[in-house]
């Protein structure tokens, strides 16, 4: 799917995507990633199975602005998971965890809000 985005300030946005590759404004994605519409975090970023997701992985990437947290994948994982979510309210951040097209539907448009959004894709 292709997408327009409206926003020229942001260096990073998702031009289009499918299950296997993202192709983004500057490169083209087909492992995990961690980006925000300004920088790229983590390319790849390693993690070997999405049902082992720790939060305290996710701080590490992050600076102390970014509360709203976009995980995308395909994969099964436990979004449910209560150690995980009240960390990241006790942080004051939001997590969704959602497929991975929707994932990249929803970065472009925060982004294109200007919001300080951090986008966790695992393929």
């Amino acid at each position: 799917m292709n997408i327009i985005f409206q926003d020229p300030h942001s260096k990073i946005y998702i031009k289009s995507f499918s299950d296997k590759k993202i192709i983004l404004s500057t490169k083209t994605i087909t492992k995990n990633a961690i980006f925000t519409p300004n920088e790229f975090i983590s390319y790849p970023w390693i993690i070997n199975n999405p049902k082992s997701f720790q939060v305290e992985e996710i701080f590490s990437f992050l600076k102390n602005n970014q509360s709203l947290i976009i995980f995308g994948t395909n994969r099964r994982i436990d979004s449910k998971n209560g150690n995980n979510l009240t960390s990241f309210r006790h942080r004051n951040r939001s997590i969704d965890f959602m497929n991975l097209l929707s994932a990249c539907r929803t970065f472009n448009i925060l982004a294109n809000e200007n919001r300080d959004v951090v986008c966790c894709l695992f393929f």
